[in-house]
């Protein structure tokens, strides 16, 4: 971020300027009135080590430092994460350690750059290229999966159950988006004059579930939003929506065929 460059830029700063290093022993009082910096956790006793480094920074410390700020070398932030609340911990290297985790980082985009078949100048813009291509591959692949599974409607529905005159369709489509998802739950939907459709996908380590009713059934008692809810339970998720039409998700694919029969379940005691 914008606010680690800042900092790095002004700690390298201050390396260079050679400040000198000095270690002295006072209070614990006196070390606070000239403004000392105490670690959070740490117990001081009395008597203090008290380190400065010129006129930037003053901190009580018990250990090793060098006598002069340009012997740390250059200074680079490899990461920073949350320990508390509003408290950040930075972390860094300087000296040797700098320029081996360089000389890492420089390894690491040469071989990215020779797999991506491109120069160290084009190399993100090579990689926004193929990102946007992934992408556009990506939905391309949707469309195509939506036409296949568009073909299977028919005989989808002649698999449905029919429970007090309401047809019941529970089928699940691998690597499929929510939105293509809803797209089939539509076309289902508008070809059934009395029914509920509860369609399941596992994409990755995500599960998509939606569930689409007709005004018919919802009048009958049925409810797509209480039906999407209890069958994502099964896979450790949640959801819901309007009794017509509503969504979930889950982690657990392995539950989904569980959760597709606990959504007819539901539905076979929701039927008036």
């Amino acid at each position: 971020s914008k606010q680690l460059e800042e900092i790095e830029e002004s700690v390298n700063k201050k390396i260079l300027e050679g400040l000198e290093v000095c270690a002295e022993e006072t209070t614990i009082e006196s070390a606070k009135k000239r403004g000392a910096m105490a670690l959070f956790g740490e117990k001081y006793g009395d008597r203090v080590r008290l380190v400065s480094m010129g006129n930037y920074s003053m901190e009580l410390c018990g250990g090793c430092h060098v006598n002069n700020t340009a012997k740390v070398g250059l200074f680079k932030i490899t990461g920073e994460s949350g320990i508390s609340a509003g408290v950040r911990r930075i972390e860094a290297v300087t000296g040797l350690e700098t320029v081996w985790y360089l000389k890492c980082l420089e390894e690491k985009i040469k071989a990215a750059v020779e797999v991506m078949k491109t120069s160290p100048q084009d190399f993100v813009k090579k990689a926004e290229s193929l990102v946007l291509e992934l992408k556009k591959l990506a939905k391309e692949n949707e469309v195509l999966k939506g036409r296949m599974a568009s073909e299977n409607i028919g005989e989808i529905i002649s698999g449905a159950v029919e429970i007090k005159g309401i047809k019941v369709i529970t089928t699940r489509y691998d690597q499929m988006d929510a939105e293509g998802l809803r797209n089939i739950g539509d076309r289902i939907r508008s070809k059934i004059q009395d029914g509920v459709v509860v369609l399941a996908s596992s994409k990755g380590e995500k599960v998509t579930l939606v569930a689409m009713a007709t005004k018919s059934a919802v009048e009958k008692g049925i409810n797509a939003g209480i039906l999407v809810k209890e069958a994502a339970i099964v896979t450790g998720g949640g959801g819901g929506g309007r009794p017509d039409v509503a969504q979930a998700g889950g982690k657990d694919v392995s539950k989904i065929d569980e959760a597709l029969r606990k959504a007819k379940d539901a539905a076979e005691r929701m039927v008036k």
